[in-house]
């Protein structure tokens, strides 16, 4: 979801901070698309459950998700990079709520934790950049 949500922000970038912003909605949303790749292949390697990789089912929740966000198309300038951070926020959330259940049922690899580590860290620096684009007012 958060794929293609960046992926649209990127395609309807506009207007005179057009350049930074395709480049910065460019840079989310190709780094989503490698980290998608590294949770549904580690996934698929810890449960060996090969629907994990289901085009359909991965489509499926991603549609359920985006059909809930504002669509970048319909949002003007600071509002999309606005739409971006929340998003982006309420993932984190997710990876903090993610990392604490497989912590406690002692599902959490190193390697996983890791990963997990890793998408945070990459998206408290996404979060970051587009707070400061969002900012109105200096």
């Amino acid at each position: 979801a958060m794929h293609l949500w960046f992926h649209s922000a990127h395609n309807v970038a506009y207007g005179m901070p057009f350049k930074g912003d395709h480049k910065l909605y460019k840079k989310i949303y190709e780094a989503i698309q490698d980290e998608i790749d590294d949770f549904i292949e580690r996934s698929i390697g810890l449960t060996r459950n090969q629907d994990m990789g289901c085009p359909i089912k991965i489509t499926s929740a991603a549609e359920k998700i985006v059909a809930d966000l504002p669509s970048p198309s319909s949002l003007m300038g600071c509002e999309i990079s606005e739409a971006g951070r929340d998003i982006v926020e309420a993932y984190l959330a997710l990876l903090e709520v993610v990392y604490k259940e497989l912590d406690a049922s002692g599902d959490l690899t190193l390697g996983l934790d890791d990963l997990i580590m890793s998408s945070a860290n990459t998206h408290e620096g996404y979060f970051y950049m587009l707070n400061q684009r969002a900012t109105k007012e200096r």
